[in-house]
Formats: structure tokens, C-alpha cells, sequence
């Protein structure tokens, strides 16, 4: 396989290559739920090889796309976060306003 150009992100990988025969590409990235790989403008079922996200390319040139897609735990749990952090803001700014009086004897 000969890369020609590509362009690597944290949560995406673009991947233009051009393979002589039929090859496998072991990509550096551990399986976890969300990660989505098409080959051209074709969705592929990537294979897992110890853990790293792999795929069959067949001969040709090729563009492989690879990217990270919340799924709808990840969603609901940032949601989750979000309104946790909205009800902890209203209660810290609702017990500064408060004025506490120590009556002392």
C-alpha cells in the first residue's frame, strides 16, 4: 500500500492510498464504541486485530476515512453532565446570596 496523502486528527483520519493488490490496514486505533470507517463513499464493517480497528482494502486507489461519532449513551450522559452543572451553579449562586447571621451571646 502506498499513502499518498493524509490528514490525522485525534478524532479523524483521512487516508488516500493506492494498493497494488488486495491488502489489510491495521489502524492505530483501540476499538471503542462511535468509531465509523468508509472506504471511498462506502460504509465498511471494520475487523478487530488486538484491539486496533482493521480493515480489507481492495486493489485501487482509495480514500479511507475513519472518525469518531458520539453514540446515544455518550449523548445522554453529556446531557446528564450538563444539567448537573447548571443545578450546582443555581445552588452555589443561590447560598452566596444568602446572608447568615451568628447570633452570639
Amino acid at each position: 500500500i502506498i499513502v499518498k496523502q493524509q490528514e490525522i486528527r485525534s478524532h479523524f483520519w483521512k487516508i488516500n492510498i493506492s494498493a497494488k493488490n488486495q491488502a489489510e490496514m491495521v489502524f492505530s486505533i483501540a476499538d471503542f464504541p462511535g468509531w465509523k470507517v468508509v472506504v471511498d463513499i462506502q460504509n465498511v464493517e471494520p475487523l478487530i486485530k488486538d484491539g486496533l480497528i482493521s480493515i480489507t482494502v481492495p486493489k485501487g486507489d482509495h480514500i479511507i476515512t475513519t472518525y469518531f461519532q458520539d453514540t446515544w449513551v455518550r449523548r445522554v450522559g453529556n446531557w446528564i453532565s450538563l444539567i448537573t452543572s447548571v443545578i450546582c451553579l443555581i445552588i452555589l449562586i443561590g447560598n452566596k446570596n444568602q446572608v447568615k447571621v451568628i447570633a452570639r451571646r
